[in-house]
């Protein structure tokens, strides 16, 4: 990669956060930020059942983050942002090389970071990209990092990695390591004779909680909409083939469109396996990441697609390249009609048009991409006036996340992280999520926690337990409190503030909430 290729990815490292949002400490945060509390500090939250529960171990990266807040002495979230930075640079720089190895055209390869630009969903509760930290995001940079290493038969290399990138999240490379097998060892495969491991297990209570919590890893339970986004990227992979024919992947057809087909393979096979035969420990494995890999291929060779069509001399395909380029850009946490139909106007006009497209390289259109997302950005901001607060968000409005309505939440976890013992225990309601990581104090529980119902199946009964004792939680009163404080013991009770009176000692309250020393 030249220096203009490389600034080129720093800018779109820089500006896709500008345009779809930062945030620390929501989601996905309130599963391991508590850890890296305890890693920091091993006397925080013992008297809670989270970590009975083995999924923190899956990885040496929290390790990683500790250390470097010990050296640096900066916070958590200073350190999740300048990672998060650095993870969208990696992604970014992955996509466009594979890109470009594939069809040596710094439009498509530009074009192809910009479709990737805004998080699309790749399935049922996974995204090709957060707006915050995660490790799978880190996982899949390397992951299609290492997957250029591989066409190119550097094997040494992506084996190295591919350890890497299991040590970091061990689910996402798994098809990544698959196919290193296939191409590499394939003396070794045949030999290979696959057994059923006698660990496994067909645990029907387990795998009911598993099924109610845990929806997204069972295709065959999923809503239609998450179908929908399935199908649009298997739409911009037949689409490309429809226009682009044997060139959908340059030189590299065979060995990329053998690692689709392991994908597709590997998806099918978890559909199958979690409606017919579903163990949790390869339900563990989140087989149906694989769609995010998918995804990436779609949108690389979508972006080819689109910009041979721009280049030829029909008007037609000329407007439906543009339609179907913004359709793709645009799709994100929505999917509706119109994405569809402006994605899919560029198909139809090639079964209409019938052209012959060509790998051929023409107009630059760098330059206009880079504009268009500046422009993006600028009018974003003049527009919505995002709420900033760095190192902790850059707020747009977000179904996902609603910050506003956390203000006092966070108020409460301050005051308890101040004026509690460390080893104090609260009771708080279940549909409120995060409150380990500032208070840094243990809960009862909440429904975030049933999240990691997959890696322990007393963790799970312990969980479901808890959840089916704090149904109705905003109706209890005074003896339903002290039924469960003769359960649990807890220290402290947190209630909203327009909660039934009860008759326990006020320590703290604000406008939206009151806690009870019990």
């Amino acid at each position: 990669m030249n220096k203009k290729s490389f600034f080129i990815t720093v800018f779109f490292a820089i500006i896709s956060p500008l345009i779809h949002g930062y945030y620390y400490n929501v989601l996905d945060h309130h599963h391991y930020l508590p850890y890296l509390n305890k890693l920091l500090n091993p006397s925080l939250y013992v008297n809670d059942y989270y970590f009975s529960q083995p999924h923190f171990k899956y990885t040496l990266f929290n390790h990683l983050i500790v250390f470097i807040k010990k050296t640096t002495n900066l916070s958590f979230a200073w350190i999740h942002l300048i990672i998060f930075i650095f993870s969208l640079w990696l992604l970014y720089y992955a996509i466009y090389r594979l890109s470009f190895l594939l069809f040596k055209n710094r439009s498509i390869s530009t074009l192809s970071m910009a479709l990737f630009l805004l998080p699309k969903w790749a399935g049922s509760g996974y995204q090709t990209h957060r707006f915050y930290f995660t490790t799978r995001d880190l996982s899949t940079g390397l992951s299609v990092l290492s997957l250029s290493l591989i066409l190119t038969k550097k094997f040494s290399k992506a084996l190295i990695l591919i350890i890497i990138t299991f040590l970091i999240n061990p689910t996402v490379p798994i098809p990544i390591f698959i196919f290193w097998l296939f191409l590499f060892l394939k003396p070794f495969l045949k030999k290979l004779k696959l057994t059923f491991p006698a660990f496994f297990h067909f645990n029907t209570p387990w795998l009911k909680i598993i099924q109610s919590r845990g929806t997204y890893s069972f295709p065959h339970l999923w809503h239609w909409t998450a179908w929908g986004n399935v199908s649009l990227i298997g739409s911009l992979l037949v689409s490309s083939f429809l226009g682009l024919k044997r060139k959908i992947f340059g030189k590299f057809f065979n060995p990329v469109s053998q690692f689709i087909g392991l994908s597709v393979c590997l998806f099918l096979f978890n559909i199958i396996f979690t409606f017919l035969l579903p163990a949790p420990q390869i339900i563990q494995l989140q087989l149906v990441r694989v769609l995010n890999f998918i995804a990436i291929f779609a949108l690389i060779s979508f972006s080819a697609l689109i910009y041979q069509s721009f280049l030829t001399q029909n008007k037609l395909l000329k407007i439906a390249s543009i339609s179907a380029a913004l359709g793709v850009y645009f799709w994100s946490l929505h999917l509706t009609g119109w994405h569809f139909l402006a994605i899919w106007l560029l198909p139809l006009s090639l079964i209409v048009v019938k052209p012959k497209l060509t790998l051929k390289s023409g107009l630059d259109l760098t330059p206009f991409i880079i504009l268009f997302l500046f422009l993006h950005a600028v009018i974003k901001f003049i527009i919505i006036n995002p709420s900033i607060n760095l190192p902790h968000h850059l707020d747009y409005p977000n179904p996902l996340i609603n910050l506003t309505s956390q203000a006092d939440w966070r108020k409460v976890q301050v005051w308890a992280n101040k004026n509690t013992p460390v080893e104090a225990v609260f009771l708080t309601s279940p549909k409120l999520h995060g409150f380990r990581v500032l208070s840094e104090r243990s809960i009862i529980g909440n429904r975030k926690d049933g999240g990691l119902v997959f890696y322990s199946e007393d963790y799970a009964f312990d969980w479901k337990q808890r959840m089916d004792q704090l149904k109705n939680y905003h109706q209890f009163n005074v003896q339903d409190f002290t039924n469960l404080h003769q359960i649990y013991s807890f220290d402290y009770l947190v209630v909203s503030s327009d909660h039934q009176p009860l008759s326990f000692n006020k320590v703290y309250s604000n406008s939206s909430f009151v806690v009870f020393k019990m």
